[in-house]
Formats: structure tokens, C-alpha cells, sequence
């Protein structure tokens, strides 16, 4: 007969292969995001078969799909369906999701988020003024004759203003910057106080003349022009959120 201490010590071993199967499947994990990280797996690459890595790290099947769900999570693996698990790099998305989660948790209002904006986005339009191309200029040219058309649905509307921002971002030459803007642009669109500012055809004109404006200075190559105008179109946008949400 099995006793309750027996019980209680099964219970406790159970819970300790819990644990060192967990740390197994993270150390696991960490080796081949080294691995990938060293460049002994590139982009697009296919890994070995889980059959083939189970054998290779003396573990099962079971502990090497943890792992690579592991490395799923931190956005350096996908899997294609009937292909196998390929190599990829982290995407803006990654960053988002956790900085979104961080936001919620630590009760970080829009005011912050601006104001991070306002730091990242400012920054990015003086040195894009400095360094951008006619190339680069076309494309803002071509996106803001899109944002004029007063027939634009609202989801198209929001993308096209936030690319607008993000192709800004991309003429700095600082692929850091727009990583972290990539990851703002993220938490932005998913605003609820956004799609409703943009109903506004108002809001709309108005945000329109401050793209005007940053993209004639961006042409001039007036970087003082430039970051100033960045910066009155981030604060009004700001004065516009605080508003509605006072109406809500």
C-alpha cells in the first residue's frame, strides 16, 4: 500500500524531472541560438531534424521540439508546414509584443509612448535630412499623395502614415532606430483612440500639412527644418490623443 509520504515523494521527484527537463530544454536551446548567432546556421537555413538533434544532445524527441519552441518564441526559428524548422531573424513584432505587455503591465500611458516617439522619431528625421535620397524622397512623395485621398478607408489611412514614418526612419541610415520605431509603429496601429482620431477628416488634413511640411524640409535637406517640424507634428498628435481621451 502506498502511503501519503510515498505520495508526497513522488509527487517532489516528479516536480524535480519537471525542473531539470525545463533547464535541459533551455540549455538546449541557448547551444543553438549560439549556433545561429555564429552564423553555423544563416538565414533561411533549414535545421537538422528533431530525430537528428535528439541523437546529437542524448535527449527525446520531446525535450528537442521544448526547445525549439523556444526558440520560436524568441523569434529565431519558423516552421514551414511539411518543410521543417528554418532559421530566421527577429522581426519587429518580437520587440513589439513584449514592449506592448511591458506597457500594460507597468501602466505606461500614451503620454510616455509620445514622448519615446518624440526622442526616436525626431532624431531620425534630422539625420534622414542630412544623408536621404532622391529615391527615398519619391517614395515619401508617392505615399503622401495616397494619405491626400479623402476616399482612403481608415486601417489604409493609419499604414500609409505610420510607413510614412518608418521610411523616414530608414533614410537615417540607423537600422537600430528603425527597429525600435518598427516596434512603436506596432503598438500605435493597434490604438483604438488612432482609428478613431483618423475618422476625422480634420485630424486628417491637419496631420497631411505636417507630412507636407517634414517632407519639404527632408528635400532641402534642412535638418533643423526637418526635426522641428517632426516634433510639432508628434506633440500636436499627442494634444489630439490626450483630447479624445478626455471625451471618452
Amino acid at each position: 500500500m502506498i502511503g501519503k509520504g510515498d505520495m508526497v515523494k513522488g509527487t517532489m521527484a516528479e516536480q524535480r524531472f519537471k525542473i531539470v527537463r525545463a533547464k535541459l530544454s533551455e540549455q538546449i536551446a541557448d547551444r543553438l541560438e549560439d549556433s545561429i548567432l555564429n552564423e553555423e546556421f544563416v538565414d533561411s537555413e533549414k535545421l537538422p531534424s528533431e530525430q537528428f538533434l535528439a541523437e546529437e544532445f542524448q535527449v527525446s524527441k520531446n525535450v528537442i521540439r521544448e526547445s525549439l519552441n523556444l526558440l520560436k518564441e524568441r523569434g529565431l526559428l519558423e516552421t514551414r508546414n511539411g518543410s521543417g524548422n528554418f532559421v530566421t531573424r527577429p522581426k519587429a513584432d518580437n520587440l513589439s509584443d513584449v514592449i506592448g505587455r511591458m506597457i500594460v503591465l507597468d501602466n505606461i500611458d500614451y503620454g510616455q509612448i509620445y514622448d519615446t516617439r518624440m526622442i526616436l522619431e525626431v532624431s531620425a528625421c534630422k539625420r534622414a535630412a542630412q544623408r536621404i535620397t532622391q529615391e527615398e524622397l519619391d517614395a515619401l512623395g508617392h505615399l503622401l499623395e495616397k494619405l491626400e485621398d479623402r476616399g482612403l478607408l481608415v486601417s489604409q489611412r493609419r499604414e500609409m502614415d505610420l510607413n510614412f514614418h518608418i521610411l523616414i526612419a530608414k533614410a537615417s541610415g540607423n537600422h537600430l532606430l528603425v527597429i525600435f520605431i518598427e516596434a512603436m509603429k506596432n503598438i500605435i496601429e493597434g490604438a483604438m483612440f488612432l482609428k478613431r482620431d483618423m475618422k476625422r477628416w480634420e485630424s486628417v488634413e491637419e496631420s497631411v500639412g505636417f507630412h507636407r511640411r517634414i517632407l519639404s524640409a527632408l528635400a532641402a535637406h534642412d535638418a533643423p527644418a526637418a526635426e522641428q517640424a517632426m516634433s510639432e507634428h508628434l506633440s500636436t498628435a499627442l494634444k489630439n490623443i490626450e483630447r479624445i481621451m478626455q471625451e471618452q
